[in-house]
C-alpha cells in the first residue's frame, strides 16, 4: 500500500516537473524568436542613425564652403560648433 502511494506521488512529481520543463522550453522558444526580431530592428535603427550622423557631418563640412546654409542648420539643431580646447588659468 505504501509502495503504491509513493509511486503515485513520484509519478505526479515527475509529471509536474515535465510540464514545467515543457512550459519553460515554450517560453524560451517564443522569447528567442522575439529577441532575434528585436535584434534586427536595433541593427537597422543603428544603421539609419549612423547614416544620419554622417549626413549631418557632411552638411557641416558643406557649410564651411557655403555659409548660407548655416541658418537652416541652426534651426534644425544640426550645426556642430567648433570645440576649442582651452585650459582655464589657475588663480
Amino acid at each position: 500500500m505504501k509502495r503504491v502511494l509513493l509511486t503515485s506521488i513520484l509519478a505526479l512529481v515527475l509529471l509536474a516537473s515535465s510540464l514545467a520543463a515543457a512550459a519553460m522550453a515554450y517560453k524560451f522558444l517564443k522569447t528567442s524568436s522575439e529577441f532575434r526580431f528585436l535584434q534586427e530592428q536595433v541593427a537597422r535603427v543603428n544603421q539609419k542613425r549612423a547614416l544620419f550622423q554622417n549626413f549631418a557631418v557632411e552638411l557641416n563640412e558643406y557649410s564651411l564652403r557655403n555659409p548660407a546654409i548655416n541658418p537652416l542648420l541652426d534651426q534644425t539643431g544640426l550645426r556642430m560648433r567648433a570645440v576649442t580646447n582651452t585650459i582655464p588659468l589657475a588663480r
